[in-house]
C-alpha cells in the first residue's frame, strides 16, 4: 500500500484544483434544515440516488416502480430481488450514517457493510453471496475486466493493509487522494464473492464522513457517484489496475502514476457533482422556485390539479405554515369563498397540505406521492439526478 502515497499531483494539476474545489464546497456546507418538506424532499432524493446506484449492477428498477412498492400495502413487492437490492442499499447507508461515527474502520465494519448490502439476495443468478460478511474462499473473475483478483488466502492480509494504511495519519491535502485509492484498492482486491462495487461505494461515503469531509444525514450518497458515468467508472478502474502493475515493477515513468491520478479524479470529480446536488438540496430558494413550483406548474398541465388548487398550493407552499383563512388572504383570485375551501379540501386528499399536529387548524404544504413523478421530472431537468421515472 506505500506505493500508493507516491501518488502526489503537482499543485498546478487538474486533481489538485479539483481537490481544492471540493474542500471549498464542503466548507461552505450549510447545516441541515429541519423543515418537513426538506425531509419530504430528501426522502425522494435519497431514493433517486439509490435507484440510479442500483443501475451500476445492472438494476432496472424505475424510481416509480421503487416507491409504487414502498408505499403499496403490499410489501410483498419489496422482497423481489431488484426492490430488495435497492432497499439494502438504503438500509446500507443509513446503518453507515448512524454507526460510523462510533466505529473504526475496520475488517468487522467492512463485513457489515457487506452483510447488509447482500442481505436476501439470490446467491446463485441474483446480486446475493452465499457467505454474507465473509471474505471469499474461491477465485474469482471480473466481467469485462482483464484484472484478475489475487487468490482468496491472500484476501484477509491484503485487506488488513488496506485498512492499516486508511488508518494511517495523512497530511490534509492527500485525504481525498487517499479514498479515491482506497475505493480502487478494493475493488482491486475482490474480497468478497459479490457485492464488492456496493462495498466499495459504501465503504467511500463512510469515509468521507469519517474524514468530516461531508456531513452525514443521507443527503450525499456516493454509491450514485458513478452512476452517471457507468462505462467510464469501469474503464478507468482498468486504468488504474495497469498503472498500478507498473508501480509494482518499480517503474518510475509517468504512466506508472498517472493511471492512479486519472482514476482519483474520475471518482472526485463524481463527488463533486454529488456535492453540488446536495448543496441545491439544501437552499430553500432553489428548491422552492426551481424543484416544486415547477412540479406543480406540471401537474397543472397534466390536469393533476385544478388551477385554482395550483395557486393555493403555491401560497402555502411560500407562507410555510397557515390557516385557510392566511392563505384566502394572499391569494388574488376571484374565486367564491365555497370554491376557494372546496379546492383547500381537494389538496388536503391529494396529500398536498396537512395540519401540522393531529386535527389542527394550522397547515403546511407537503410532497405527497401524488406529486412525486413531477418532483422527479425537475430532479432530472436541473441535472441534480440522472435517474428516470419511467
Amino acid at each position: 500500500m506505500r506505493l500508493l502515497d507516491r501518488i502526489q499531483p503537482s499543485f498546478d494539476s487538474e486533481l489538485c484544483a479539483l481537490i481544492i474545489e471540493i474542500e471549498r464546497l464542503c466548507a461552505s456546507g450549510a447545516s441541515l434544515p429541519t423543515s418537513p418538506l426538506f425531509n419530504d424532499l430528501q426522502f425522494l432524493f435519497f431514493i433517486c440516488e439509490s435507484v440510479a446506484s442500483a443501475r451500476i449492477e445492472g438494476n432496472h428498477t424505475t424510481v416509480a416502480e421503487y416507491v409504487d412498492a414502498e408505499l403499496s400495502n403490499a410489501p410483498t413487492l419489496l422482497t423481489r430481488e431488484p426492490h430488495r437490492e435497492i432497499k439494502n442499499l438504503i438500509v446500507s447507508l443509513s446503518w453507515a450514517t448512524e454507526n460510523v461515527g462510533e466505529w473504526k474502520i475496520t475488517e468487522a465494519f467492512v463485513r457489515e457493510l457487506h452483510k447488509r448490502a447482500v442481505d436476501g439476495l439470490d446467491a446463485i443468478n441474483g446480486e446475493g453471496d452465499s457467505s454474507p460478511g465473509q471474505y471469499r474462499r474461491e477465485p474469482v473473475k471480473i466481467l469485462n475486466a482483464a484484472h484478475t483478483p489475487p487468490d482468496p488466502g491472500d484476501v484477509p492480509a491484503l485487506m488488513s493493509d488496506l485498512l492499516d494504511w486508511l488508518d494511517e495519519p495523512v497530511a490534509p491535502q492527500f485525504q481525498l487522494i487517499r479514498i479515491a485509492l482506497a475505493h480502487w484498492r478494493f475493488v482491486w482486491i475482490h474480497p468478497f464473492r459479490n457485492g464488492n462495487g456496493r462495498v466499495a461505494r459504501l465503504l467511500t461515503y463512510a469515509l468521507l464522513i469519517k474524514r468530516r469531509l461531508i456531513k452525514s444525514g443521507l443527503l450525499f450518497n456516493p454509491t450514485a457517484i458513478c452512476c452517471r458515468q457507468r462505462e467510464e467508472y469501469y474503464a478507468r478502474l482498468g486504468t488504474a489496475d495497469r498503472a498500478f502493475s507498473l508501480l509494482l515493477q518499480n517503474e518510475t515513468s509517468p504512466s506508472a502514476t498517472a493511471g492512479l491520478e486519472e482514476w482519483a479524479f474520475f471518482l472526485l470529480n463524481g463527488v463533486k457533482m454529488e456535492l453540488e446536488s446536495t448543496a441545491r438540496l439544501l437552499n430553500p430558494e432553489f428548491m422552492t422556485n426551481e424543484i416544486v413550483a415547477p412540479a406543480l406548474d406540471r401537474a397543472r398541465r397534466f390536469e393533476k390539479l385544478l388551477p385554482l388548487e395550483q395557486k393555493i398550493a403555491l401560497v402555502a407552499l411560500r407562507l410555510g405554515t397557515a390557516r385557510l383563512s392566511d392563505v384566502a388572504e394572499e391569494l388574488q383570485t376571484d374565486a367564491s369563498k365555497r370554491a376557494v375551501q372546496n379546492a383547500w379540501r381537494a389538496l388536503r386528499t391529494k396529500g398536498l397540505i396537512m395540519p401540522i399536529r393531529p386535527n389542527g387548524r394550522v397547515f403546511r404544504f407537503a410532497v405527497s406521492p401524488f406529486l412525486y413523478p413531477s418532483i422527479i421530472e425537475r430532479f432530472v431537468a436541473t441535472n441534480m439526478t440522472l435517474t428516470p421515472l419511467k
